[in-house]
C-alpha cells in the first residue's frame, strides 16, 4: 500500500521474505511496516500577467483582482512549485494630437470630429484596456476659418511660443491687440497676415506669466467684419 497525500510512502508485507520479519507465537510472521519519508522537491517559477481594471486573473485555484506581487504554492503530483505571481496594470500613456478639419469632419480612431475644439479620448490597448489618453485639438482649416491657440510658451524655441492666427486662407489680414490683466496694452500689430508667425505676439521670458486678453479684428473674403475677443495663457 502506498500513501502519497503527505509525501509519506507506507509499504506493508505479510510474508517472511522481508528482512527483519519477526515470527509470532502462531507460527507465522508479524507484519512489518516500513515508513519511508520521501522529501518533495521544491521548484520555483515566476508568472507575469497584465490585467485590466475590474478583470480577474485565474491561476490554478486562485484568483487575482489587483496589481501586485503574490506568492503561491502549487502541488502537482509529487512536485511542489512556489510561484511568484506578478500582476501588472497596463501603463497609461498621455499623448497630444492635432487634427485639421478641412471638410465636414475629420476621423481619428474611428471617432468623427466635426466641431473645432479640444477633446479628450481614450484608446484601448492590446489588452483591451483604456491605456492611451489623447488630448485631441481639432483645428478648423476650412476656408475663412481661423484658429488661435489658448496657451503659448515663454520659451522662444518652442513651437507654441507665438500667438498668431492660423487658417487655410492666407490672404486674410487682421489686427492683433494684447492686454494684460489690468487692461494695459502689451502688444499691437496691424495688417498681420494669417499663417505668418512673424506677425504674431512672441512675448519671450521678459513678460510675466499669466492670462492675457487678445482682441482680433479681421474681414472675411465675403466682406464680413469679425471681432474676436478671448484669453491666452502664457506659460
Amino acid at each position: 500500500m502506498v500513501s502519497k497525500g503527505n509525501g509519506t510512502y507506507i509499504i506493508a508485507a505479510s510474508t517472511s521474505s522481508f528482512d527483519g520479519d519477526v515470527p509470532n507465537n502462531y507460527g507465522g510472521s508479524d507484519i512489518w511496516i516500513y515508513q519511508i519519508s520521501v522529501p518533495i522537491p521544491l521548484l520555483k517559477d515566476t508568472v507575469t500577467q497584465s490585467i485590466c481594471d475590474q478583470d480577474t486573473f485565474e491561476f490554478f485555484e486562485s484568483e487575482y483582482y489587483e496589481p501586485g506581487i503574490y506568492i503561491d504554492t502549487v502541488l502537482q503530483n509529487c512536485d511542489s512549485t512556489i510561484f511568484t505571481i506578478n500582476i501588472e496594470a497596463p501603463e497609461v500613456q498621455t499623448e497630444s494630437i492635432e487634427l485639421e478639419l478641412h471638410n465636414d469632419e475629420v476621423v481619428f480612431a474611428d471617432i468623427p470630429y466635426s466641431i473645432p475644439g479640444v477633446y479628450a479620448d481614450t484608446i484601448s490597448s492590446t489588452f483591451g484596456c483604456d491605456s492611451i489618453i489623447y488630448s485631441i485639438n481639432v483645428v478648423d482649416m476650412r476656408s475663412d476659418a481661423l484658429y488661435i491657440p489658448n496657451t503659448i510658451s515663454q520659451i522662444n524655441n518652442d513651437q507654441n511660443s507665438t500667438l498668431y492666427l492660423q487658417g487655410e486662407n492666407s490672404d486674410i489680414t487682421y489686427s492683433l491687440s494684447i492686454y494684460d490683466k489690468w487692461g494695459a496694452p502689451t502688444y499691437e500689430k496691424l495688417d498681420a497676415r494669417v499663417n505668418n508667425k512673424s506677425d504674431g505676439w512672441s512675448p519671450g521670458s521678459f513678460i510675466e506669466k499669466g492670462v492675457y486678453v487678445y482682441r482680433i479684428e479681421y474681414q472675411l473674403t465675403d466682406g464680413t467684419e469679425k471681432i474676436v475677443i478671448g484669453t491666452v495663457t502664457l506659460l
